[in-house]
């Protein structure tokens, strides 16, 4: 009896996933920048979040999809935009594809609403990480 209770708690650790706590996928902040996004005669005022993402999920992944990245000004989330180049500043935007096991990286692209500083809160897939981004930092942003 005593091999059955034990066969049945080490089967139900190994498919519980109790034996492997790595995260699926994790995302890394690599730097924020305060800009402005040219399309033909249009200037948007922007958010830039550069990323690292690690996609350790098995099938192909859309960050935006497995990751969340949200940024607030005074209070209020902002729009996330997305626009049809592939490449934005040598990242690749979040909504393209990552193939299985590759590291990219990725950008988060946010309409500002004002020069107020601008709150980052983002899943690393190992917890949830904040960043304040000013005005004219160009060098990133501070951690909270």
């Amino acid at each position: 009896m005593r091999r059955c209770i034990l066969l049945f708690c080490v089967l139900a650790m190994v498919f519980s996933g109790c034996s492997n706590n790595k995260p699926i996928n994790t995302l890394k902040y690599i730097d924020g920048e305060i800009g402005t996004y040219v399309m033909g005669n249009i200037n948007t005022e922007v958010v830039y979040i550069y990323t690292e993402y690690k996609n350790q999920s098995g099938v192909p992944a859309v960050p935006a999809d497995f990751m969340d990245v949200k940024a607030y000004q005074n209070d209020t989330e902002l729009e996330q935009l997305f626009f049809q180049k592939e490449r934005i500043n040598d990242y690749v935007q979040c909504n393209k594809v990552v193939l299985i096991g590759e590291t990219v990286p990725v950008v988060w692209i946010f309409q500002r609403i004002d020069d107020s500083p601008v709150l980052i809160e983002m899943d690393t897939g190992k917890g949830t990480e904040k960043y304040t981004l000013r005005q004219g930092n160009s060098d990133g942003a501070g951690q909270e």
